[in-house]
């Protein structure tokens, strides 16, 4: 007979026949002292449970709480998290040492034939004014979810008070600042199951806020290249509740998305932003696709690839230098596909006699790729000859050069995504400098941000031409 066997039939003549003393006699040692412990991620079928009465603990202790009304689970001996949560709540409702865990105190209170049943009375809130365990247990969670930096003092305050509103108003439930059982279920369940980064936050989220769908924006924010990956810390601190909180950083980054994408640049995600942030749900896929870079992959990979309003990545960037390059998109080349890319799309497509959807798919690719470096050239500010050489004999042109022969090549650079857009104001300073450094780092080429007849070279080849 197998010992798991064996394990579910005890367990099973256990929830019917058990009593205190019963209990008592078999968990306890000769001294009459409770020296055991159980706690989350332990089993009865391995060694870290090695007790006198063999290997029921779990089992008996699942037994018990559904005996009790807390536990719906299988008595599979295992302490996970629906194990964890039935004795949390078990713990709070007969007002033992919130904790989780299974020490003495609670194992007699398990094996007793007279502790609280969960129908036996309604679920006592925990609410303002209130102190103890119950209220220390409360601030933790809350930090579990983003939502409370202060100190786990036992006291329920104002600043508790704020972050279980916070809280309830990013789960979804009614904002009253009381943990009621729904809040209380609510704050013991995994993040998972109210948040996930393919769900657009519920609320409105702004400089100063704290809360996991915080994390989860930032998060985002992060993939589409507005936030640099350092903006999440992989694994914080106890107690280190920074990922959830809305700083500067945060709110500089939702405005260059919503000015880059035609949205009104408030630096609060409100519902416009949060519907065109996640417009598509394939983050892993474009986390990934955010990886590449255009200059390294094949044109031909992109050929069948369908864009519309949301995609981002490697292909959107790609796509947005051929439209900058014949002139049709005037934005920033970020890899975002934005109201102002599908406006520049429908009119190519309009030129073009073809269906206006605002999509590059495949009939509308050809069209895109066709916009070649040199149509762009004649897009330029009359009286800039943006196609002549820059550079003529031994001339340079490095910081504090300034006239036509700069803002011909700061157009350049504009094209080919070194520079924004508006860039081009014809003086060589820190931001053409570093553009230039950028480019040569890229190119393999000597790192000096000084554009000489080898660098000016690679940019008309990479333009497309031959000078």
């Amino acid at each position: 007979m197998s010992k798991k066997f064996i394990s579910l039939l005890l367990a099973a003549i256990l929830l019917t026949s058990c009593t205190a003393a019963f209990a008592k006699t078999i968990y306890v040692d000769p001294t009459g002292s409770y020296d055991h412990m159980l706690y989350k991620g332990m089993r009865d079928d391995t060694d870290e449970v090695e007790f006198p009465d063999g290997e029921l603990d779990i089992a008996y202790m699942q037994v018990r709480l559904k005996y009790y009304g807390y536990y719906a689970g299988s008595i599979d001996g295992i302490f996970g998290t629906n194990t964890r949560n039935a004795v949390l709540a078990f713990q709070r409702r007969n007002t033992l040492n919130v904790d989780g865990k299974i020490g003495a105190n609670t194992w007699y209170a398990l094996a007793a034939d007279d502790s609280v049943h969960k129908s036996d009375l309604n679920f006592q809130k925990v609410k303002p004014g209130d102190k103890g365990e119950m209220v220390r247990d409360v601030q933790r969670r809350l930090r579990v979810y983003y939502a409370y930096n202060g100190s786990i003092s036992g006291v329920y305050d104002s600043a508790t008070t704020a972050a279980v509103k916070s809280f309830q108003q990013s789960v979804g439930l009614t904002v009253d600042g009381i943990v009621g059982e729904k809040t209380y279920n609510a704050l013991n369940s995994n993040p998972g199951t109210y948040f996930s980064t393919s769900k657009a936050p519920r609320r409105t989220l702004y400089m100063g806020m704290r809360g996991y769908d915080i994390y989860i924006l930032k998060l985002r924010l992060i993939s589409l290249q507005y936030l640099p990956s350092s903006a999440v810390k992989s694994a914080p601190e106890a107690g280190d509740v920074s990922n959830g909180y809305f700083d500067l950083a945060t709110k500089n980054a939702l405005k260059k998305l919503q000015t880059n994408n035609g949205v009104s640049a408030t630096g609060q995600a409100d519902a416009a932003t949060r519907r065109y942030m996640w417009s598509t749900n394939s983050l892993i896929a474009q986390q990934a696709d955010e990886a590449l870079d255009p200059d390294n992959i094949s044109e031909d990979t992109y050929v069948s690839a369908t864009l519309s309003l949301g995609s981002h990545g490697a292909q959107v960037r790609l796509a947005q230098m051929y439209l900058i390059a014949g002139g049709y998109y005037t934005g920033v080349q970020d890899g975002v596909f934005g109201v102002k890319m599908q406006a520049a799309v429908k009119q190519l497509q309009r030129d073009y006699g073809l269906k206006q959807d605002g999509k590059i798919g495949p009939n509308t690719w050809p069209y895109v790729k066709a916009l070649t470096e040199t149509q762009s050239e004649q897009v330029v500010e009359p009286g800039v000859d943006a196609t002549s050489e820059v550079i003529i004999g031994s001339t340079k042109l490095q910081r504090g050069s300034w006239g036509t022969a700069v803002k011909a090549l700061q157009q350049k650079l504009i094209k080919l995504g070194y520079l924004n857009e508006g860039d081009d104001d014809g003086k060589f300073g820190a931001t053409t400098e570093q553009a230039v450094r950028t480019l040569q780092r890229r190119e393999g080429l000597r790192v000096d941000g000084i554009v000489g007849t080898e660098t000016y070279s690679r940019i008309q080849a990479r333009l497309g031409f031959n000078k």
